[in-house]
């Protein structure tokens, strides 16, 4: 699975926690966390393969 394929399913769980009228702090976190992880240099699935759950 590529960074922004990642990123779009976490903007999809922050638009359905937000119609749930989630905790705003758990959206928040959705969204940064899809911000941060189409930001990457190299693929997540291969920083995890290299740390493993340390990643």
């Amino acid at each position: 699975m590529e960074n922004t394929q990642i990123a779009r399913r976490l903007e999809e769980v922050a638009s359905i926690l937000e119609e749930q009228r989630a905790n705003p702090f758990r959206v928040r976190a959705h969204v940064k966390a899809a911000e941060t992880v189409r930001r990457l240099p190299i693929p997540l699935t291969e920083l995890w393969r290299e740390g493993g759950d340390a990643a």
